[in-house]
């Protein structure tokens, strides 16, 4: 029971970071905002986007050990 309550609150991180990328994405991707943000906003954005990849890629890992657990 508290295997499948952590994989649920991990779901639910995931999720979030998945969508957060997703939006870094789509804002990276626009020529406009890339033509015309500060190089410095345009670094912040790649920043969070790169946190927020490293989160998934965490959050995926964890929630395929405590499926093992099972």
């Amino acid at each position: 029971k508290d295997v499948d309550a952590e994989l649920e609150r991990l779901g639910k991180q995931l999720e979030k970071a998945e969508k957060l990328a997703l939006q870094k994405r789509g804002k990276l991707g626009n020529e406009k905002f890339f033509a015309n943000a500060p190089e410095a906003v345009v670094a912040k954005e790649k920043g969070i986007l790169q946190e927020a990849e490293q989160t998934i890629q965490q959050l995926q890992e964890q929630m395929s050990q405590l499926k093992t657990l099972v």
